[in-house]
């Protein structure tokens, strides 16, 4: 699998007839790993990318800060397979939660809070850092979708993860644009 232009995609995947709507007919994906080492091209340092349903298959769309993009065509014929797997993968960057740091700080604060009100700010600052901790170690995971491509005579297999919050609208996806060989 190569990166393709634009116009070359168009040609091999075709254009709907209609204008679509982009967000019922794309869905965002993160590129875990792939035996032919595609995820090393793509231009996202996080490996974000976008899958984009065509006519006779889909569009693998890849971009840092919309200055470098890179385009990928999958035929619907190439695919031998989609399957949303049981199994999970631990997110490398886990990000700050406010909800911890709300929580934490709210219930700290009333835990130390004094009528007096002399050392008040200090359990509210406490409240915050700790739930900033609790954020950080707080692990994450996403669901693996293994997609496997028969391309020329070689054997792709993509692994991506989805937030598990996507579950339900990527077997919606799969279902409509590649119901004969996605399975869940």
């Amino acid at each position: 699998m190569k990166p393709l232009e634009q116009t070359q995609i168009e040609e091999e995947l075709g254009q709907w007839e209609n204008q679509v709507e982009l967000a019922d007919h794309a869905l965002r994906l993160k590129l875990e790993r792939s035996n032919g080492d595609i995820e090393l091209l793509l231009p996202n340092p996080e490996k974000e990318v976008t899958l984009l349903a065509r006519p006779n298959g889909f569009q693998l769309m890849s971009h840092h800060n919309n200055v470098i993009r890179k385009d990928f065509a999958i035929t619907s014929s190439s695919i031998d397979s989609i399957q949303l797997l049981p199994s999970f993968t631990r997110e490398n960057n886990p990000g700050i939660n406010f909800k911890y740091i709300l929580f934490s700080t709210v219930i700290i604060a009333a835990l130390g809070f004094t009528p007096s009100g002399e050392l008040n700010f200090m359990w509210i600052i406490a409240g915050i850092i700790f739930g900033m901790v609790l954020s950080l170690f707080k692990k994450s995971y996403r669901q693996n979708l293994m997609m496997k491509i028969n391309d020329n005579s070689d054997d792709l297999i993509l692994l991506f993860t989805i937030d598990k919050r996507q579950k339900k609208d990527c077997i919606e996806f799969f279902s409509r644009f590649s119901r004969e060989k996605f399975s869940s």
